[in-house]
């Protein structure tokens, strides 16, 4: 089990699957509540209620709450997700301090970490990558708002295996309408088989006749 900074790890038991608890469906999630909606209602000693407390208490919740978005991190196992995670947070979270990449290892369940970014709170769930793990992917799509998908770049021996896993994943309905972001990492490394053209120098424009 490993845990660091907003990051935890939820191993599965036997016949369950690894969905956290307490989070709303896409559709509920990512709107933002009406003012005074689940707010208590507090009796005097007259038994009226509390209307003043209930509105100051919607209205803070309504200026101060901020959105949540759910993004899955998926890949095969050793793609470099949860690196990929770590550098998220400690880019974005300035308090967080961040785990030591080199004691980073193979995820076995699930990693979330949380990312503030203006009024919107990203929660990314990074998925272990193990075939025997894929097998659970689709018990989040309908949670999440988006994917990222990341691929070793330097391993392509296992090219083929992540377009299967990555061809198994785009083909669910749950998926319909969800952007997908596919993720092409440790490009940094001079072994990488997928360099990305963007870093090239661009061609010069055909002159006009």
């Amino acid at each position: 089990m490993r845990s660091a900074g907003s990051a935890g790890t939820v191993l599965p038991s036997a016949g369950a699957s690894l969905r956290p608890v307490g989070l709303r469906a896409r559709s509920a999630r990512g709107q933002r509540r009406s003012a005074g909606s689940g707010a208590r209602r507090l009796r005097g000693p007259d038994g009226r209620e509390g209307r003043m407390y209930t509105l100051l208490s919607g209205l803070y919740k309504y200026m101060f709450q901020k959105d949540e978005y759910c993004i899955l991190i998926l890949g095969l196992d050793n793609a470099g997700k949860t690196t990929f995670l770590e550098q998220l947070k400690t880019r974005f979270n300035k308090n967080y301090k961040g785990m030591s990449l080199s004691k980073i290892t193979t995820t076995v369940g699930l990693n979330i970490g949380t990312v503030d970014v203006a009024k919107a709170r990203l929660m990314f769930w990074d998925l272990g990558g193990q075939e025997e793990l894929q097998s659970l992917w689709d018990k989040y799509y309908a949670e999440c708002h988006g994917v990222i998908y990341v691929i070793d770049s330097t391993d392509e021996e296992r090219l083929a295996e992540s377009k299967r896993a990555f061809e198994r994943m785009v083909t669910s309905e749950a998926l319909d309408g969800v952007p997908i972001l596919v993720l092409a990492n440790k490009q940094d490394v001079e072994a990488t088989c997928c360099r990305s053209p963007l870093g090239r120098e661009a061609p010069s424009p055909a002159p006009c006749h």
